[in-house]
């Protein structure tokens, strides 16, 4: 049968492994979709806003980013932002209200974090 010691070092081994696992996941590559990535392009192409990304909800025609201040560079998007944000690719910089009435669009800038610069530079 094991030993008390055997049984520590079981527990001890499989404490180190759950420990390791956020450090392993920082060695993997970021898996972008193609929408993901055209998202984090429209940041790199600016150089009046450099590395921000303006996103536009709560509007009627549905929700949306762009290059700020430029309306021909529109994509439509779903959870991308939030996707993105959870690699911590993009950071909310800046939040502002669109307006008092229903279907006004709440405008979030974002900007790119040093991993999402990093990533756009391979």
């Amino acid at each position: 049968m094991f030993s008390a010691i055997d049984v520590v070092t079981i527990i001890a081994m499989v404490a180190a492994v759950i420990a390791a696992i956020p450090i392993v996941k920082g060695w993997l590559p970021i898996k972008l979709s193609d929408k993901e990535r055209e998202i984090l392009l429209l940041a790199k192409g600016d150089d009046s806003y450099p590395f921000m990304i303006l996103f536009v909800c709560g509007t009627g025609k549905g929700a949306y980013v762009q290059t700020p201040f430029k309306h021909d560079s529109t994509i439509y998007v779903s959870d991308e932002m939030a996707s993105l944000t959870c690699k911590k690719l993009l950071k909310v910089a800046f939040l502002r209200k669109g307006g008092d009435y229903p279907g006004d669009g709440q405008f979030v800038w974002y900007m790119l974090t040093q991993k999402g610069i990093k990533l756009l530079n391979k």
